[in-house]
């Protein structure tokens, strides 16, 4: 990588951090998703819950499961069940996304399959290797993947913002440790159920078990009105802008252009990580590898273009 000792300290600390959490016992872990929950608030809804009705939502039965990707005992294999989210997310950026009724042409066929290939090796790269990353999946009760959400450990000051946007106070003042949440996508028929409330607030919960970080940063396109209602709802504020966001789309004869679009960025603090001296230790680990990787070189930064937000 080009950066020394820098790349041996933080495989050594990440190998640490491993040490630390394969040591928590089975009855700590219980104990520390019992306090994630606790610090959700009542809204959350756990995949083994019942029927739950919200204001201004439908109810959610109890059949929709959410489970991490590769956790879903029936799916024939890793690759199927992530082609199954895949057509998921190219359904809900591309066609059915919060602006389809102001494009004016539907995506071809040889487009949304160009994206298809596109998104499918986003997803594999970003959440394949399971490391400081998951992917959730929301099933209805046949197995049928209905939509998904996809969060990243990461740091304020290499969030995949236009070079403009970085000197925001949010990003280059005080950088720490973050969870970035994107890709969230639910099929058109399956919204107004709060499916995409259940993929958030699990998705929450997993950051704090899991990841053992306390603060989610999201970014969402500034005319997407349904999305923003919704993070608000849940306690998002928005924290910065980026004006030079680029976001790929579907164009004429079958290709796929980048176009320049506005996003918000939002952010929530969870409260703190807490658990056992153990999680602690992982967690101050955690953040030692995320100043690292903030000064490893810009040019292994991915690129500030978005799907659909």
């Amino acid at each position: 990588l080009g950066v020394g000792g820098v790349g041996a300290a933080a495989a050594a600390a990440g190998t640490v951090a491993l040490s630390a959490a394969r040591r928590l016992s089975g009855h700590t872990r219980r104990r520390r998703r019992r306090r994630c929950q606790a610090r959700l608030g009542a809204s959350y809804v756990a995949h083994a819950a019942g029927p739950t009705i919200q204001e201004g939502v439908r109810e959610v039965t109890g059949t929709v499961q959410i489970l991490p990707l590769g956790d879903y005992a029936a799916s024939p294999s890793p690759r199927a069940e992530l082609e199954a989210v895949t057509q998921v997310a190219v359904q809900g950026f591309f066609v059915a996304c919060y602006d389809a009724a102001t494009r004016a042409l539907a995506p071809e066929p040889r487009s949304l399959e160009q994206l298809r290939r596109q998104v499918y090796d986003d997803l594999s790269l970003r959440y394949g290797l399971g490391r400081g990353s998951f992917l959730l999946v929301a099933r209805e009760a046949n197995g049928d993947v209905i939509g998904c959400i996809g969060v990243e450990s990461s740091y304020t000051s290499r969030l995949p913002v236009s070079a403009e946007a970085k000197h925001a106070p949010f990003l280059e003042e005080s950088p720490r440790p973050v969870a970035y949440m994107s890709n969230l996508a639910v099929l058109a028929s399956c919204r107004g159920r709060g499916v995409g409330r259940r993929l958030i607030r699990e998705a929450e919960e997993q950051v704090l078990a899991r990841l053992r970080l306390r603060e989610v940063a999201l970014m969402v396109n500034a005319e997407n009105d349904p999305a923003r209602r919704l993070y608000e709802s849940l306690g998002y504020s928005q924290t910065f802008e980026d004006r030079w966001a680029m976001r790929a789309v579907a164009s004429a004869g079958g290709t796929v252009e980048k176009v320049r679009v506005h996003n918000l960025g939002y952010s929530r603090n969870l409260g703190p990580v807490g658990g056992s001296l153990w999680s602690q230790m992982a967690f101050a680990l955690d953040a030692l590898v995320g100043a690292v990787q903030a000064q490893m070189p810009p040019s292994l930064m991915r690129g500030s273009w978005t799907w659909g937000r």
